[in-house]
């Protein structure tokens, strides 16, 4: 009984806090109620767990991120204020129209990211880009951070080969490779960014003709004269990704030297203003940072609490076929622990082998285990949402629509298309 009273007061403080986040209610007031709820509801001593492991998940979130979020608020904001961002966008709406605005903003990312660079670090380098395309095609803001999942809470994560946690830390706990079931993922990598970009597409039509356009929240650089050229504009975040996917330098001196770049090649668009962009950036990466902190906080105090192991130790025995039980527990994971990453780390750990000795196949798990890692972790409290929609300048109430359509109904649809495939042909987890 001590276990279901506790998982009910978890989800219900998930769910509160979910309803907070979307309400625009102060995370730094949210956040502590629920993670309180959540530590009384499972009968946790309050005070030792709201300073322990409540404020202590906040504070190693802070430790390992912050550094990071400062370096790439900085070098996008810089990006924004120069008008490097708007000299790239004006180019590639000029090759290619509005019609492809958003294909470009998906693709970018996905290369990015099998480039292996993490989708927090994409959404900084590829906001200042987005928005100003988004400007040009006169594309509504709240399917920036749509357009962005596409892929950094998509198939980016998972596609067979990539060098993402979500598809790296399998390999370690199952011994695969990083493109078992290469072909099944193929096929649903086809399926869901074909399916996302038709969906973007026609809601971007019915938006327009609602007369819903793209409303500007930046500081603009208004002298188009004063753009520096594409090839300039591009150059620092060529660097990021050359220095950091191909030199495999740290994340930091790979946005280290693209923030310094970008303030060298820029210095006549920046004039006597390099402080106050500076002064900008780090605010933006301070509120992001804390805020991410204070969503991951409730997701510490549920994994310090014995109901966390017992329901850990409940989805090893769900009464279905192992891959469809391992899409099963890999997502209530995620979505209680807020994190693809946190997620299949505390999953598969616990679960993937027990998976194996039922049956399933590791390559065809592997797979479906990272197709499910980026389902349920995009509740309305997943750390990666609120800090995409602190980037890109909104909130849950404009953009979690379109988000929750790409995330939680394509995804679950391309991991029902998985399931499928390797069900009816189970062969092709060989390949």
């Amino acid at each position: 009984m001590g276990y279901i009273i506790g998982m009910i007061a978890t989800v219900v403080a998930l769910i509160l806090l979910g309803v907070a986040v979307y309400k625009g209610v102060p995370i730094l007031i949210a956040s502590p109620v629920c993670g309180a709820l959540v530590l009384l509801g499972n009968g946790y001593p309050l005070l030792e767990g709201l300073t322990g492991p409540f404020m202590g998940e906040a504070a190693d979130f802070f430790k390992d991120w912050f550094l990071f979020f400062l370096l790439g608020a900085v070098l996008g904001v810089i990006m924004e204020r120069t008008g490097a961002a708007a000299s790239l966008a004006k180019a590639v709406y000029g090759k290619l129209g509005a019609r492809f605005a958003i294909p470009a903003v998906t693709a970018i990312c996905g290369l990015l990211m099998i480039g292996g660079v993490s989708g927090f670090v994409v959404v900084f380098a590829v906001y200042p880009f987005a928005v100003e395309l988004f400007r040009e095609a006169d594309i509504p803001r709240k399917y920036m951070v749509a357009s962005i999942a596409v892929s950094c809470a998509g198939w980016g994560m998972w596609l067979p080969g990539v060098p993402m946690t979500q598809n790296v830390i399998p390999m370690e706990y199952l011994g695969t490779e990083a493109t078992a079931g290469a072909i099944v993922g193929i096929i649903c990598f086809v399926f869901q960014w074909g399916l996302s970009i038709l969906y973007l597409n026609w809601s971007v039509r019915r938006d327009r003709k609602k007369g819903i356009h793209f409303e500007s929240r930046e500081t603009l650089n208004d002298e188009e004269k004063n753009l520096p050229s594409p090839m300039r504009a591009v150059a620092p975040l060529l660097l990021v990704f050359g220095t950091f996917a191909l030199l495999k330098l740290d994340i930091l001196i790979s946005l280290l030297l693209g923030a310094v770049t970008a303030m060298l090649l820029f210095s006549r668009q920046l004039g006597g203003k390099l402080l106050e962009t500076l002064r900008d950036g780090c605010k933006g990466a301070t509120n992001t940072t804390i805020n991410v902190c204070m969503i991951m906080s409730v997701a510490g105090a549920f994994q310090a609490t014995d109901t966390f192991s017992y329901l850990v130790e409940q989805l090893i025995n769900l009464p279905f076929d192992p891959l469809v039980s391992a899409a099963i527990s890999v997502n209530v994971v995620c979505g209680l622990t807020a994190s693809a990453t946190g997620g299949i780390t505390v999953a598969l750990p616990a679960l993937g082998q027990s998976f194996v000795a039922l049956g399933a196949d590791a390559s065809a798990l592997h797979r479906v285990a990272a197709i499910s890692s980026g389902v349920l972790e995009c509740m309305p409290h997943s750390g990666w949402l609120c800090s995409t929609q602190e980037v890109c300048r909104t909130n849950h109430r404009e953009s979690y629509g379109p988000f929750a359509v790409i995330c939680l109904g394509i995804g679950t649809l391309t991991l029902i298309l998985a399931l499928t495939l390797f069900t009816l042909f189970p062969a092709l987890s060989a390949y």
